[in-house]
């Protein structure tokens, strides 16, 4: 139940559980591209889906890197408005009351329950869309602020620098919507499940918001390889079905997707300097983007102060 627990906490970073011990990484949300032909660097930026304002600060070294770039990239295309409604189709429950079958009558109760007294999500909201999304509205409660992603921000010094910078940033995604049908992103065999485990989820409430603000925590101290393994910090047993399934995610959610932006992660560099902005928990492990990187032969650095990116020739 543990781990199972914690994807859905950790929806909208992506899972970042890792099961086998990898090599440490210094403590950087942010690592310069470099080597391999590229003629000027690109820059990996680790993000956070939601977070609260004052528990995040967009530092000089980042905002620098952005400016060395003519381009930024997201996990999708935030500005396709054509993507975007194809993506939120995909969000849909089609049948309300295919919650009250997945969970039975009493979980569906004390969901609702939840739903309306904790949460304050409307029946006709939270009825109308899949478990998984579901779990990121509930996750958004448990915030207890006006929430904010890193996204937003990245874009809005973006916009903010367009004087200073005498260019406008290009911004694309490394994924599209096809690409969720490609990946198995969420198939709706596993609605059923993903319920029954968000029930769990908000029945311990208490060490779920616990859990979260843990994950806050690294994520404020830089720590890419201490979210990797989040899952010694949550006091719940664990199963060996719950681990095989949680591998079997990472693959789907992280693994997978990391090879795929991979590919299109060289082809931008070597068109023009790129500035990728992506979950935190892509970053680290030995399917994580910085190892997948150096293995393809690129020299990544991690960077901590911004003279470490205004003295780079």
């Amino acid at each position: 139940m543990k781990a199972r627990l914690l994807l859905v906490i950790l929806m909208l970073i992506a899972p970042l559980v890792m099961l086998s011990a990898q090599p440490m990484l210094q403590n950087s949300l942010l690592w310069r591209i470099s080597g391999k032909g590229l003629v000027k660097p690109s820059y990996l930026y680790g993000t956070i889906h939601v977070i609260c304002p004052q528990d995040y600060v967009l530092l000089g070294q980042t905002i620098e890197a952005m400016n060395r770039c003519r381009r930024i990239a997201f996990e999708i295309d935030l500005f396709n408005k054509q993507e975007a409604t194809i993506i939120a189709q995909q969000y849909i429950n089609s049948q309300p009351n295919n919650y009250k079958r997945w969970l039975g009558e009493k979980d569906y109760e004390q969901v609702r329950q939840f739903m309306a007294t904790t949460a304050k999500i409307s029946d006709t909201t939270w009825m109308k869309v899949r478990p998984f999304v579901l779990g990121r509205l509930v996750l958004k409660k448990m915030m207890n602020c006006m929430e904010l992603g890193a996204e937003q921000v990245v874009w809005g010094i973006s916009r903010r620098d367009n004087d200073k910078r005498g260019y406008v940033h290009e911004f694309i995604g490394l994924e599209n919507a096809a690409d969720y049908e490609k990946l198995r992103f969420h198939p709706t065999e596993q609605d059923s499940t993903e319920a029954r485990y968000l029930h769990r989820w908000i029945c311990h409430w208490k060490e779920s918001q616990q859990a979260m603000q843990h994950l806050v925590n690294l994520y404020k101290t830089e720590d890419i390889a201490g979210m990797q393994n989040l899952s010694e910090f949550i006091p719940y047993s664990k199963t060996q079905t719950d681990t095989k399934q949680v591998q079997k995610q990472k693959v789907v959610l992280v693994d997978n997707r990391n090879r795929l932006w991979l590919l299109r992660m060289e082809k931008m560099m070597q068109e023009k300097p790129t500035f990728f902005a992506v979950g935190a928990g892509h970053l680290a492990g030995k399917e994580g983007l910085i190892t997948l990187l150096r293995n393809q032969g690129y020299n990544l650095e991690p960077i901590t102060k911004r003279e470490q990116v205004l003295n780079f020739k």
